[in-house]
């Protein structure tokens, strides 16, 4: 078995096909489980991923099988609430847990919001060294706003000959 943080393929099919080597099971089995999970497989510039804690929770739901129990009764992850503000009502509160299951449910969507969050930072950071790279593919504005701060902090060329004469002019003066 694969041990993965995240699961990456480059295609949707692809990334099915490893799910059914992990787990020694068919397609339709692989696609009946995520839908049970309300898992989706998710696309970005051409990779199709999962994140390490929803395989993780594949990985739950597989042993569980496994020991005979049905698919029905594994307890599943809950869903993240959004709120209609759009914001953290008190983002001080303190967590308290009535279970250790809701407990790990919870750890497991915050490390999914951890992974999303680094997820952007990384790409944030790639692009941004592949415009300082290239900054030909900067817009016009950006490009322009460049050139002009590199134009004023750039050394001043300085005349050989007028140096040396102001330099003399400053020695007889002194």
């Amino acid at each position: 078995m694969e041990n993965t943080k995240e699961l990456l393929s480059e295609s949707k099919g692809e990334l099915i096909q490893k799910l059914n080597e992990r787990y020694g099971i068919g397609k339709s089995v692989t696609y009946k489980r995520l839908e049970f999970l309300e898992i989706s497989i998710r696309q970005s510039e051409g990779i199709s991923f999962l994140f390490s804690a929803e395989i993780e929770i594949l990985d739950d739901l597989n042993k569980w099988i496994k020991q005979g129990k049905p698919m029905i009764q594994f307890p599943k992850p809950g869903k993240l609430a959004i709120s209609e503000s759009g914001s953290i009502e008190s983002p001080n509160a303190k967590i308290e847990y009535t279970t250790a299951e809701e407990g790990n449910q919870i750890n497991q969507l915050i490390r999914v919001a951890q992974e999303q969050a680094a997820g952007l930072l990384m790409a944030q950071n790639i692009l941004a060294a592949q415009f300082k790279d290239n900054p030909d593919l900067l817009p016009e504005d950006l490009r322009l706003k460049v050139r002009a701060t590199e134009e004023a902090v750039a050394p001043k060329s300085i005349d050989p000959e007028k140096y040396a004469l102001n330099l003399i002019a400053k020695m007889k003066a002194a």
